[in-house]
């Protein structure tokens, strides 16, 4: 081992996976930190791996009071919390990405016109639409997509929420959030829906808002009294 914070972060591990070893025949070497084979050598040994575990918890509170104070100002932490449609703009903060942007509204409106998430996620695959890791579309990443709040203008990392921290809409915030609430509803268990027959289609009472949708084929047209 090159030293002794790479074999683990914290005592517990360290006293686990050391006996272990200890249990098969294996003795451990620190190729930076000799460690002496006398009963002063067990006290080094053991005022480093504190050393090592403050270190790892100080870096990691740290961390975390930085993207703290980077959410109370809206700006964009990057990583796992980038969403398809932006990008960090000049200012830190997110600011729109056109290429992403355009798959985001095809995604809603496609949605809102009735297509079946299988219907969607293949459509995208098909135009060689990648997700904002690079990878091809899912029905999880979809998921992603349609319940995602940041659509909606809000900021959240942690916790901290800051409705309208996210400036830039992608979407008409309505159909937003109407296509965000359905897809919310088509998550829970199906009850039964009040149906009546139209020239043109079926009107539903939605039984968990109480709003009157209009329907063909099964799909969620319009929400008629959103």
């Amino acid at each position: 081992m090159y030293t002794l914070d790479r074999f683990a972060r914290n005592r517990y591990d360290s006293a686990i996976y050391k006996a272990r070893l200890k249990k098969n025949g294996v003795r451990i070497f620190y190729a930076k930190q000799p460690m002496p084979d006398t009963p002063e050598g067990i006290i080094l040994e053991s005022v480093l791996e504190g050393y090592a575990e403050y270190y790892s918890e100080n870096l990691s509170r740290n961390i975390k009071r930085g993207m703290r104070e980077n959410a109370l100002n809206c700006i964009a932490n990057g990583g796992a919390t980038m969403l398809l449609g932006y990008t960090v703009g000049k200012d830190k903060k997110y600011a729109i990405d056109p290429v992403g942007a355009k798959i985001v509204r095809e995604i809603y409106q496609m949605y809102a016109d009735g297509y079946s998430a299988t219907q969607i996620v293949n459509y995208c695959n098909a135009q060689g639409y990648k997700t904002v890791r690079g990878n091809v579309f899912s029905k999880n990443s979809l998921r992603t997509i349609l319940s995602n709040e940041k659509y909606l203008g809000i900021y959240k990392m942690m916790d901290v929420v800051v409705p309208g921290g996210t400036s830039h809409y992608l979407i008409r915030y309505n159909l937003c959030s109407d296509i965000m609430r359905l897809h919310e509803q088509e998550q829970k268990p199906r009850k039964n829906i009040c149906l009546q027959q139209s020239s043109f289609a079926v009107i539903a009472v939605c039984p968990w808002s109480a709003k009157a949708v209009l329907l063909r084929q099964g799909k969620c047209i319009i929400i008629i009294n959103a």
